[in-house]
């Protein structure tokens, strides 16, 4: 094992600036997951967006009682009634939503031809569609209710409007008795955050040892040596299997210490799933770092090839963008990510209810791929290797390990 135990040597010499990585990278994960959970929580939270009401008519009760009706879902923003104040306000989304009602709108209202609203809001914006539906919940409901009664005065018109308008229906959420709780948001997020740091890790972890056997000279005394070639392959193999697995140890050690106490009551056939998913995950990281290491020489470079593939990986896998958000053509891509199908077993994980053979499906074949896309790195990286030796241009490089 003397490979292995030189390589063990090497990442002793280097562990102060792992660890470093390590500790910022702890940080980083913890704040991107409550950051993520802040942000895109599924609580039902009121929101009151902004508005600006503008009466270009004859004040009277159903205007008035508009603008009431306006103020209690929304906050005003008052804007004077002139071309300029109204086009900066729109431009720097100083409201959310400009409503003008112009001159003659409430003799019309109940007109076969009314005269519409003049409304400005920004192009495909929720709180936009979230105020015209309340304005035209408002005065298609004066407009039922005047139908139905014609003889009821202004008045009257918008009290019964404003009573039936105020009804709500109230709503429970409860689970089936004996049903385990849902794995909670935060682990989720951190679990898929998880990908990004794992492959930092590793890729770190084991190309900074397969940097230095590269080195031309090294590889050159390697071939002399009487240890056979595969003898070397395997138990660099083993070290890299090794760091992989302390890596995900770490991680998933961690994460059990911060947010342990969430999972109570959780069926621990999903935590199992979900450590599994990570751990095969952690595999297709060690065959991506393995194959990063034929392309890298310098320190330099390690660190530009590391933040390179897993920005790209974690950005086009779903791990920071929820995959629903993505277009069709966007989803295409991905799914030649190893990263899509870690976030997609997460997703279906967090979601299973019950643990059947064709519910559990969808889970094994994320996993399987992402197995497949490890053994087919790893004879790609066979491969480079292969035609490396084979050529003179693969021993161009004469750094020694004093010099780096």
């Amino acid at each position: 094992m003397k490979v292995f135990k030189a390589c063990i040597r090497i990442m002793k010499r280097r562990k102060a600036s792992f660890l470093v990585y390590l500790i910022v990278f702890l940080a980083l994960v913890v704040a991107m997951t409550s950051f993520s959970v802040d942000r895109y929580t599924t609580d039902f939270e009121t929101n009151r967006p902004e508005f600006t009401f503008i009466n270009r008519d004859k004040e009277g009760p159903m205007l008035t009682g508009f603008y009431q009706y306006l103020l209690k879902y929304g906050e005003e923003v008052p804007l004077e009634d002139d071309q300029k104040s109204l086009q900066d306000a729109a431009f720097f989304q100083a409201s959310s939503y400009i409503v003008i009602v112009p001159e003659g709108f409430t003799e019309t209202v109940f007109s076969d031809h009314p005269i519409p609203l003049q409304k400005t809001t920004f192009p495909d914006s929720a709180k936009g569609y979230y105020l015209d539906s309340l304005v035209n919940q408002y005065w298609n409901q004066l407009r039922m209710i005047q139908g139905a009664a014609p003889g009821l005065s202004e008045e009257e018109l918008v009290q019964k409007a404003s009573e039936s308008l105020a009804k709500t229906a109230e709503a429970e959420l409860f689970r089936e008795e004996g049903a385990a709780p849902p794995v909670p948001e935060v682990y989720q997020l951190y679990f898929q955050m998880q990908g990004y740091i794992l492959i930092v890790l590793v890729l770190l972890g084991i190309s900074t040892v397969l940097m230095v056997f590269h080195r031309p000279y090294i590889r050159l005394r390697n071939m002399c040596s009487p240890m056979p070639s595969e003898k070397i392959t395997v138990q660099m193999t083993l070290y890299g299997i090794v760091i992989s697995i302390i890596a995900w140890l770490i991680l998933t050690v961690f994460g059990f210490l911060i947010w342990g106490r969430s999972l109570s009551g959780v069926d621990v056939r999903q935590i199992l799933l979900l450590c599994g998913n990570s751990l095969m995950f952690t595999l297709t990281s060690a065959a991506i770092a393995v194959l990063a290491s034929c392309f890298i020489h310098v320190p330099n470079l390690q660190n530009a090839v590391a933040n390179f593939l897993s920005l790209g990986l974690c950005f086009l896998g779903g791990v920071f963008v929820p995959l629903e958000l993505f277009g069709e053509g966007m989803l295409k891509i991905a799914r030649f990510t190893p990263t899509y199908w870690y976030t997609s077993a997460i997703k279906e994980i967090c979601t299973v209810t019950d643990f059947t053979t064709a519910r559990l499906e969808p889970i094994w074949q994320a996993m399987g791929i992402q197995f497949g896309f490890a053994a087919a790195l790893f004879l790609v990286t066979l491969a480079v290797q292969k035609q490396k030796n084979a050529t003179e241009k693969g021993f161009g490089q004469s750094r020694t390990e004093y010099e780096a």
